[in-house]
């Protein structure tokens, strides 16, 4: 799943500052099952609140409409997942069809320079706090 970009509350377009993966849930507002989902390639800048989310992507990697109506539309995949896009926002042309995403952690986007060294507990903390064994993989990778 992917997000693709940032606007500001007065419509002004904001760069995205890092590129993460922001693990979380969608969360329907009729409380059923929320759906875990992790948010690939996002765009991400610590002052914006929100992330605009691609539908068209979502249906080209195999995702399809199962609902859709002027109460919101709602896409699923063939494992039986669900995201309910069920927040609607009336705009003065339509609206906006919103999906409420709950990330499982705050997003920490972290940046090192070659022969950047740390200990494990920071690595551990700018890397999402993951196990020890999947914090040594990752940090070996960067």
């Amino acid at each position: 799943m992917s997000t693709v970009g940032h606007a500001g509350a007065t419509g002004v377009a904001v760069s995205a500052t890092h590129t993460v993966d922001i693990k979380g849930h969608f969360k329907p507002r009729n409380g059923t099952r929320a759906t875990p989902a992790v948010l690939t390639d996002a765009g991400y800048n610590p002052k914006m609140n929100y992330n605009l989310f691609s539908l068209s992507r979502m249906l080209v990697n195999g995702w399809t409409i199962v609902k859709g109506s002027a109460e919101g539309i709602s896409i699923g995949n063939s494992e039986g997942d669900v995201i309910h896009f069920d927040i609607v926002v009336k705009t003065p042309r339509g609206a906006i069809f919103v999906a409420h995403f709950v990330r499982d952690s705050e997003v920490g986007a972290a940046s090192t320079d070659a022969g950047t060294s740390m200990n494990i507990k920071k690595a551990h903390a700018l890397l999402g706090h993951g196990d020890e064994e999947s914090t040594r993989k990752t940090a070996k990778h960067l």
